[in-house]
């Protein structure tokens, strides 16, 4: 599982992009839309083998980590 904190009052949604050893050809991406100070989770599922936590810019580049193994 792969989690997503909004810590930010920006008025954008955080997000992470990640891939799972069972489909490492797609890359899927869990939004946090519930607001500043939440947490949002994946469903379980094969391992996490890359992720990058982002956070959306309407209009502009986002703001990404750049991609980690767990």
């Amino acid at each position: 599982m792969i989690s997503v904190y909004d810590g930010s009052k920006d008025g954008d949604p955080g997000k992470a992009e990640y891939y799972r050893q069972s489909t490492a050809g797609t890359k899927r991406t869990l939004w946090n839309h519930s607001g500043p100070g939440t947490t949002v989770t994946s469903a379980s599922g094969s391992k996490i083998i890359k992720f990058q936590a982002c956070d959306e810019n309407y209009g502009d580049p986002d703001d990404c980590s750049g991609w980690v193994a767990p």
